[in-house]
C-alpha cells in the first residue's frame, strides 16, 4: 500500500445501482455515461505497488467527481443526473433534494473520507503525494 506515493482514484470504476434509484428510473432510462470494464483496464496497478481507489457505485446513482457544492448545473442537480450523456431523461420523477443528499451523506461522502485517509496515510509516510484519477 506504501510503496510509492501515489493514489489513482478511479470515482467511475462502478457500475451498481441501488433498488430504490432502480425502481424510480424510466422505464427507457440508459444508463450510457456507464464506464465500463475501467476496473479491469486498471486492475494490474495494484501488483505493480500502487494504491488504488474503486468507486462501486455508477455515477447516475451519485457522481464523486463533482463538487457537492454546484448546486443546479446543467442536467444534474447537485451529483445526480437528471439526464443521460445523450440528454434523455432518466428518472419518472426526479429524485427530491431529501433523497439526493441522502444519496451524498450514505455514498459520496464516504468516498471521499476514504480518499482523504489514504491522502494522509502517503503524507504521514512520503511528505507528499500524487493523485492520479480518470476522467
Amino acid at each position: 500500500m506504501n510503496r510509492f506515493p501515489v493514489v489513482f482514484d478511479l470515482p467511475h470504476s462502478g457500475t451498481t445501482i441501488i433498488a430504490e434509484m432502480a425502481d424510480a428510473l424510466s422505464p427507457t432510462a440508459v444508463l450510457a455515461n456507464t464506464d465500463w470494464f475501467l476496473r479491469e483496464l486498471y486492475d494490474f496497478l495494484p501488483g505493480l505497488g500502487f494504491t488504488v481507489l474503486e468507486n462501486n457505485l455508477n455515477r447516475y446513482l451519485i457522481d464523486p467527481n463533482r463538487d457537492p457544492n454546484e448546486g443546479l448545473t446543467g442536467d444534474y442537480y447537485h451529483l445526480v443526473y437528471a439526464k443521460n450523456t445523450f440528454g434523455h431523461t432518466l428518472y419518472q420523477t426526479p429524485p427530491s433534494s431529501w433523497k439526493i443528499n441522502r444519496r451524498r451523506d450514505q455514498f459520496y461522502q464516504p468516498y471521499h473520507q476514504q480518499l482523504q485517509k489514504l491522502l494522509s496515510i502517503k503524507k504521514d509516510t512520503f511528505r507528499n503525494c500524487l493523485v492520479s484519477f480518470e476522467k
